[in-house]
């Protein structure tokens, strides 16, 4: 199994026994989660307030290049005659002017 995001419960545990200056390694080992983990969230709550718990990042990845329209569009195409090539899907996505 990989790993998985900490719920928020376990960061306001985590959170919490880091303002009771509890040691790393105790965390750690409460968790069972790596001390890097720990490292990283207390690094992403420094900039906060007091009791709030840092957000899951939103964006993961790279932009996407083609808006979900166009992919119906080109799965439609490429339905329609699997033996189409890219050059003329490009062709048949262009504007008529």
């Amino acid at each position: 199994m990989g790993p998985r995001n900490l719920t928020d419960e376990e960061k306001a545990r985590i959170m919490a026994w880091e303002l009771d200056n509890v040691p790393l390694s105790e965390i750690c080992r409460r968790t069972g989660r790596e001390n890097f983990t720990i490292k990283r969230l207390v690094a992403a709550a420094c900039g906060l307030p007091p009791n709030v718990i840092p957000p899951y990042k939103t964006y993961h990845g790279r932009p996407r290049k083609t808006t979900e329209g166009t992919d119906n569009f080109l799965q439609r195409e490429v339905l329609k005659d699997p033996r189409i090539t890219a050059a003329q899907l490009k062709k048949n996505s262009m504007p008529a002017c």
